[in-house]
């Protein structure tokens, strides 16, 4: 039923040991009402894993890192709210970037 292994990278990039669970198994999980991810979506240490193997810049990471996220865990906290609460355009971008059952957590 499912295919892929999710793995993810230690605080400091460096691969961390594989999560035994299939790539769609968050997703489905948050079916059944358990949502399952983390405290923020931008972290390049996850390329190759979690992301795709590279982005060409650093705008390009930004703008289309929580796309990617978005396809293996249903839920991500918003960390950047302790500094300031975000602008209506940002969660409009935010809303636009994942599938509509998506949540967020914001901080």
């Amino acid at each position: 039923e499912y295919s892929g292994i999710v793995f993810f990278a230690n605080a400091k990039g460096h691969r961390g040991p594989q999560i035994p669970f299939p790539e769609k198994y968050f997703l489905d999980l948050a079916k059944r009402g358990i949502r399952i991810g983390t405290n923020s979506w931008k972290f390049r240490g996850w390329e190759g894993s979690l992301y795709s193997s590279g982005y060409a810049s650093e705008v390009e990471f930004q703008r289309d890192c929580l796309k990617e996220y978005a396809r293996t865990l249903p839920t991500v906290g918003v960390d950047f709210t302790y500094y300031e609460w975000p602008r209506a355009n940002q969660i409009v971008t935010l809303i636009n970037s994942v599938p509509p059952d998506f949540k967020f957590c914001f901080k």
